[in-house]
């Protein structure tokens, strides 16, 4: 029988989080793409050349342009469609993109095999991170709030540099940002603000080495808080603007 062409084409390539369809996400989020590419029944298009390491006939993978991103690639399941799932975190940290811009473009790439031939086609996605870490100039990771505080408890992060890309918010009475690594926090000019009573703002601990830089702001609206800048401020009647559990020191 002789190869036929695949189609893939507008809308047969969704993404969803969870079970919901979707085209937001956050660094936190697993995004997940399903495909359903079928046969056009017409002979296919030349196929282009495929690179080592690159998935195998029959399978399909993500990409960030022509940069692999799926951590492997995947068979069709019992419905003939292809699911791929991939942390948002990756595709930027992997894919080479920035988050909170414009549209990143992934694209599923069908492998041809003895019935079809190579396809492909492309999902727009958009995500948000809060931050990012790089150590010696590589990328480690991107994040939203909740791993942000995950990433700055991880020993496997130390020495890394924090840059803040949009303003923290914590709502919660407990939740204000934790550093546990030594580790660099670049503010970025933006600010972390918590507004619960029962956690600093910002907070370090003993036996760390943390080095904040950067303008920006530091700020909580009932507890202990923290400013970069010369000003330390706390609108919590009782409370001094900076808490100190272990070492500071401030230049500049």
């Amino acid at each position: 029988m002789a190869q036929s062409g695949t189609d893939l084409a507008e809308g047969k390539v969704k993404t969803y989080k969870g079970e919901t369809e979707t085209t937001s996400f956050t660094a936190g989020d697993t995004i997940k793409v399903v495909a359903a590419p079928t046969a056009t029944g017409e002979a296919p298009q030349k196929a282009a050349a495929r690179l080592r390491g690159e998935p195998g006939a029959g399978q399909m993978a993500l990409y960030v342009g022509n940069t692999l991103v799926s951590s492997q690639a995947v068979d069709a399941g019992a419905d003939g469609t292809y699911t791929m799932t991939i942390s948002a975190s990756d595709v930027l940290t992997l894919g080479g993109v920035e988050p909170n811009g414009g549209p990143i473009t992934l694209t599923a790439k069908f492998v041809g095999n003895d019935n079809m031939a190579d396809g492909e086609e492309t999902a727009t996605v958009s995500i948000t991170a809060v931050a990012k870490a790089e150590r010696d100039g590589e990328p480690l990771g991107y994040f939203y709030t909740s791993g942000l505080n995950a990433a700055l408890l991880d020993k496997n992060n130390e020495g890394a540099v924090f840059t803040l890309l949009k303003d923290v918010t914590y709502e919660e009475e407990s939740q204000g940002l934790e550093i546990k690594i030594n580790c660099t926090l670049d503010l970025n000019g933006k600010t972390i603000r918590s507004k619960g009573e029962y956690a600093p703002a910002l907070s370090t601990y003993n036996g760390t080495t943390v080095t904040i830089q950067g303008e920006g702001t530091v700020i909580s609206e009932q507890g202990r808080g923290f400013y970069v800048g010369g000003t330390f401020t706390s609108s919590g009647e009782g409370y001094s603007g900076v808490y100190v559990r272990g070492k500071l020191i401030v230049t500049g």
